[in-house]
């Protein structure tokens, strides 16, 4: 039997618990944006249920021509408000370029229509797709799109990406409630962390990183996106 007709069989056994009648519109109004890497598994990190969130993925979970049209769509035909960019350690485009193009060029005698979006820098690049989108003016909102960075190799944490602004702030645009997260207005709130004058309190950290929580924060994504 081959692996796709064991997930073939699968898919009919479970055919008999299965109940429709959901609405299309993701109830939490959020769009995932991750990578492909079979460690990852979006509905188990955030806790989500079917029928809860748009989940996009593709290599490195880069911003592509194609995940800008979906979160368009996803938006402003379906309703969705926030969008979390979720990027992992261990991934296999860190290193990656153009190059590969090439090589595939001299191989097939064509270069390919798409575009690798490896990357040499994994929080750097992820800020510089978060810029991207937030520049979107296609996208209809752009006040909730915060970019995490998922440890898949030793600890399962995921942890914030934010930005330092020039006069010191920090900025996470909306921030993780509850047990220590990045407010809108750079504050931290919970069990400590970045005061709006950029003081720090508790156990939070300036560093452009804030540590969310194991295994993420599924209400945490529905309340920004509330």
């Amino acid at each position: 039997m081959s692996v796709i007709d064991r997930l073939v069989r699968e898919a009919r056994r479970r055919a008999a618990a299965f109940r429709g009648g959901q609405p299309a519109a993701p109830s939490l109004r959020v769009a995932v944006l991750t990578c492909m890497d079979a460690r990852i598994d979006p509905a188990k990190l955030f806790g989500l249920a079917p029928g809860e969130a748009h989940v996009l993925r593709n290599a490195g979970g880069a911003v592509t021509a194609d995940v800008r049209r979906s979160l368009v769509i996803s938006q402003r035909l379906l309703g969705t408000r926030a969008i979390a960019v979720v990027r992992h350690t261990g991934c296999g485009m860190l290193g990656l370029d153009e190059a590969l193009r090439d090589d595939l060029a001299a191989e097939v005698g064509e270069h390919a229509d798409w575009q690798v979006h490896g990357f040499a820098d994994l929080e750097g690049d992820l800020r510089a797709a978060l810029a991207e989108l937030r520049a979107d003016r296609f996208l209809l909102h752009t006040d909730q799109i915060r970019g995490f960075v998922y440890d898949v190799e030793h600890t399962g944490r995921l942890t914030e990406v934010t930005e330092v602004t020039e006069d010191g702030g920090v900025t996470g645009d909306g921030g993780v409630t509850g047990d220590g997260g990045v407010t809108g207005d750079g504050g931290v709130t919970g069990d400590g962390g970045v005061t709006g004058d950029g003081g720090v309190s508790g156990q939070a950290e300036v560093s452009g990183r804030v540590e969310v929580a194991d295994g993420g924060d599924a209400d945490g994504l529905a309340r920004g996106a509330a």
